[in-house]
This record gives structure tokens, sequence and C-alpha cells, in this order.
């Protein structure tokens, strides 16, 4: 049974502030300025002393984008076309040059404290993950679960920007936004049918699904890429699948559910800037999976979701339809012929159920077409609990 071992910090700084938490304004650019001056440099006017600008550009992407738009990603400004660096450092006094290296110096001092492997906080305590270009810093106690992330793959980034022109489109009129990874954006590819039958045609409703995603990763979609404020007060059920990446990355359980309930936490803060405080929050259990090292930590996760997640407010609810994806006939014989249903599902220690496997594709993970039709049918009498 997992036991609240940690205290994390609150969800809020780790996020970006918005410029503006007026209306259904969801930010603008803020620009930071620095001006340092050098002697003798001519301005485009002819004039010297000119000011030499560093511009530092923090995007939070409009609420009125246009389908057309995409959200435009922060660049270094380029230097002035008049102003090489050997003209600038020809300029420079003894005093610059000598300042200048005093900096170096202790910028690589520095740096070699921070990953030399005899260091006090060296590279043991400062873990990077490469991969997704995120950081887990141990010695804060903040686990990569809760550190919003972005990922540095061309895929993604495509996926997140297609997110964005849908919800542009629709986004106005969506009554239902479904959030999580790729078994959520595989409506789209392996039931589009049943997608536009049962939820894009009567509730307009949105795909937010990204494939890979972890939590991390959404705490980013949803925070700093500013996705849910595009969406309109019109909104009256979110549906949050997420979690089973973590629990392949080897992630702890105990961190994936904090970070679920940083996730929604983070949802309820939208929807009361958007005007859509009475939204529902339906949280599901992670599906059952064949692939043990999923199967296993997410089965810890789903034994501690309820308890922990409807906390959070009033509108979230937590709902379990993995039945509908089990072998109840293996399971029976196999593992325990004689328990009851709800004892399994309660005890995270029993074995992982086994899987329907006409509902999965081969990997054991994913959904085909029959799986698809399954989680409509599990999930369209919870739909009709909050929009009659």
């Amino acid at each position: 049974m997992l036991t609240m071992q940690h205290q994390y910090p609150p969800i809020e700084p780790l996020l970006p502030r918005f410029v503006s938490d007026g209306g259904g304004d969801g930010g603008q650019i803020q620009n930071e300025r620095t001006t340092a001056r050098m002697p003798n440099e001519p301005h485009d006017n002819g004039h010297t002393d000119a000011t030499v600008q560093r511009e530092t550009v923090h995007h939070m992407p409009s609420t009125h984008a246009t389908s057309s738009q995409v959200h435009p990603r922060p660049y270094p400004s380029h230097p002035p076309l008049n102003s090489s660096p050997r003209r600038r450092c020809a300029k420079l006094g003894l005093s610059e040059i000598a300042m200048m290296s005093v900096i170096l110096l202790l910028a690589s001092l520095a740096l070699w404290s921070t990953f030399h492997p005899t260091s006090s906080t060296s590279a043991s305590r400062r873990t990077i993950n490469g991969m997704n270009g995120e950081m887990n810093d141990r010695s804060n106690g903040i686990p990569a679960s809760l550190i919003p992330s972005a990922k540095p793959n061309v895929e993604w980034w495509q996926r997140v920007m297609s997110i964005d022109k849908d919800v542009d489109r629709i986004g106005m009129d969506a009554e239902i936004a479904f959030i999580g990874d790729s078994i959520t954006e595989m409506w789209l590819t392996n039931a589009l049918d049943i997608w536009q039958t049962r939820y894009e045609k009567p509730y307009a409703a949105v795909n937010m699904g990204v494939g890979g995603d972890q939590t991390q990763h959404l705490l980013w979609r949803l925070g700093i890429g500013s996705q849910l404020p595009h969406l309109s007060s019109k909104l009256r059920v979110i549906i949050l699948l997420i979690g089973t990446n973590n629990s392949a990355s080897g992630e702890q359980p105990m961190d994936t559910l904090h970070a679920i309930y940083a996730i929604v936490q983070l949802i309820r803060k939208e929807l009361a800037r958007m005007d859509a405080r009475d939204c529902r929050i339906i949280v599901l259990n992670i599906f059952p999976t064949s692939v043990m090292e999923r199967a296993i930590p997410n089965q810890q996760i789903n034994a501690q979701l309820k308890s922990t997640i409807e906390q959070a407010d009033r509108n979230v609810f937590v709902h379990d339809i993995n039945d509908a994806f089990i072998d109840h006939q293996q399971h029976q014989h196999q593992h325990h012929p004689h328990a009851t249903q709800q004892w399994i599902w309660d005890d995270p220690s029993s074995p992982p159920p086994p899987i329907n496997k006409t509902l999965f594709m081969d990997d054991g993970l994913h959904l085909n077409h029959l799986g698809y039709q399954a989680w409509a049918d599990a999930l369209d009498p919870i739909i009709q609990q909050y929009i009659p």
C-alpha cells in the first residue's frame, strides 16, 4: 500500500505567471530589455554612445489566435549588421576586458563545481534526461513528473500545433475536451468513426491527446503552452487519462500520483480564468496493459487515485472503467477464482489482471477499434450524468 512519504511544494511556483489575469485574456507577450552603453559607438542616426539592446522574450500565447496562427516561439534577436564582435571588442578598454575576464573565470568555476565528479553538487545529485530535455533535481525534492517540460522533437511540436488549430477552429463551441497521451490521441486514427459519431458531432469535442506524453509534458501544454484558455466557457466536461508513460520511464508511483493531482489543480485554475467553474473534471484510472513494467505501477497509482484526486474540488471525479478491458474468465480462473471484482481492484499487491486481447493492438497497450468501442460504451453513461 502506498503511503504519503514526501510533501512536494505547490505547483504554482513552477509554472510561469501570466502577465494579466483579467477576463478571457489568457496572456500576452512580455518584453524585458537590458541596456548597456558602449563609448563612441555610432547610432543609426549618426550620434555616438549608441544603445545596444539585448531582448529576452517570454511568450504567452493570446487566447484570440486564429486557425491560421500557431504560437510563436522565442528566438534570440540578431545583432545589428554594422556591429561585428571584432569591432565592438576593439573599442573596449583595459578595465572592461579585465572585468569580462573575471566574470568568465567565475562562470567557469561555477560550472566546474556543479558538474565535477568530486563536487558536493555533482552530477550524481543532478540527473539530466537528454532525451526529454528535462532536469530532475532530486536535491530539491522535486521529481521530473512535476517539472513542466516540452519535448525537443518535431513530431511532438507538430501534434501540439495541430491541437492549437483544432482548439481555435471549434474551441468556442466545445462542450467536452479529452486530454491525455497516445491512448487519447488514437481516437483519431483507430476509431475516427466512433469519435465523430459519439463526441465530435453532438458535443464538438476536442481531442488534446499527444503520443508519448508524461505528466510533465501535459503540465507544460496546459500551463506554458496555454491550450485550455482557447476553449470557451461552454466547456462542460474534461476527460483526463495520463500516467502510463511515467510508469514506463521508471517514475515512482507516488510521484506520478502527485503530478496527476497537480494537473487537476492546474486545470481548475484555468477553468476559473475561463469562467467555466462548473465544468466537471473526470479523471480515469490508468487503463490495464499486458506490459508488466507499466501494469504494476499503474495498478499502485490506481489504488489511491480516487482518494487523492477527489480532494481537489467538488467538481473533480475519478471513474474506473477498467473492467471493460480485462479478460474476466482468464483472470478468475488463473488468479482469484473465488475473489470478488471489488477486492481485486482495491488490492495493489494483487497481480495485474489479464487484458482482453481482442480489444488491444499487438503491443498490449493501445486500443484497437473494438477497444475504443468498449471505451465509448463505458464512458457514455458517465458523461450523461453531467451532460443530460
